[in-house]
């Protein structure tokens, strides 16, 4: 976990809005494996456990439980680059997990060559 910085939710940059991955950790898991403070908050859609970290290269990431969620995990965030990929692998990377952890992830945007559209992949399970 060499190289993470925690930064308060009060200081949420602008653009870190983007859902880019689940993990199956829940928050606590996160708290005791990687030593993260997650904080309580909201937004429109509901009320969540949030943390932002940011990486080395200073990037800056959220991890975002809501409250309601459907489904167990913990969203990883970013601030819509154009590789998902890369972010991913950057914040698995930041916090030392293993990609096994990661249950969900969006590829990025691609412009489909036929019609100019701009498309977005989901893919579920580990391999991304």
């Amino acid at each position: 976990m060499s190289g993470i910085r925690q930064i308060p939710l009060a200081e949420w940059p602008e653009g870190v809005e983007t859902p880019i991955a689940l993990v199956a950790w829940e928050p606590m898991r996160l708290r005791k494996v990687c030593g993260l403070a997650f904080e309580e908050s909201y937004d429109d859609l509901d009320a969540f456990d949030g943390a932002l970290i940011e990486a080395e290269s200073g990037h800056r990431f959220a991890l975002v439980r809501r409250r309601h969620a459907p489904a167990p995990g913990t969203e990883i965030w970013s601030n819509g680059t154009d590789s998902a990929r890369s972010d991913l692998k950057e914040v698995l990377d930041t916090l030392g997990l293993d990609p096994d952890v990661v249950t969900w992830v969006v590829e990025s945007s691609v412009e489909s060559e036929s019609t100019g559209d701009s498309q977005s992949k989901v893919k579920h399970g580990a391999a991304f």
